[in-house]
């Protein structure tokens, strides 16, 4: 199949993508794809008005990953006066738009006291399909620190959401999560990839 880059699809074009069309224009971008992580729930800094996902579109990030986004209760400051920030944020930019959720993992050995999650920033069955409905382009399977999600934790919910959501699923932690295993397992990863994950 032949497709664009993601550099050179516009926001129309990008809007008419199925899953499997976003990850061959992914791919095609040959590594030149851009995530930024933003808390969407602090206030932005730089314009009062503008949330930080539209900084970071400003900047050149091509997909705006939200960090502590309770899919429940979705709020994105900078962003007001509708009923979902998620279409609205994806209006404002033209980018992918997705959030974290987080497979905390309830038996996981901790090594320091664990924060408590709010139930729709949980990796579940319903935050998986509450995501759908937002519109979320993909979702990112992984934990913050001190919430206690573990490698075993990310996989198995690797196969829900494949089950659950039908954007792109990414899976894997950029640090601890505050639990006593490794923070890279080369294995694991691997894993996730064939079990279900799609980056």
């Amino acid at each position: 199949m032949n497709i664009k880059r993601l550099l050179d699809t516009t926001a129309t074009e990008l809007r008419k993508l199925n899953k499997e069309e976003v990850l061959l224009a992914i791919k095609a971008n040959e590594g030149r794809t851009i995530m930024s992580e933003v808390v969407c729930t602090v206030t932005p800094r730089v314009v009062g008005n503008v949330s930080n996902g539209e900084l970071a579109a400003a900047l050149s990030a091509d997909m705006i990953l939200l960090n502590t986004m309770d899919v429940f209760d979705p709020v994105i400051v900078g962003i007001d006066d509708t009923d979902n920030p998620i279409e609205k944020l994806k209006d404002l930019t033209g980018k992918l738009v997705g959030a974290n959720l987080e497979p905390v993992d309830k038996n996981a050995d901790l090594s320091e006291l664990k924060d408590e999650l709010s139930k729709g920033r949980h990796a579940t069955v319903e935050t998986f399909k509450k995501a759908e409905e937002l519109g979320m382009d993909f979702i990112l399977l992984t934990g913050n620190p001190k919430t206690g999600v573990s490698n075993k934790s990310i996989e198995e919910a690797a196969k829900l959401a494949k089950e659950n959501f039908n954007g792109i699923i990414i899976a894997g932690k950029m640090h601890g999560a505050g639990v006593n295993e490794k923070v890279v397992d080369l294995k694991s990863i691997e894993g996730l990839i064939e079990n279900g994950a799609d980056m």
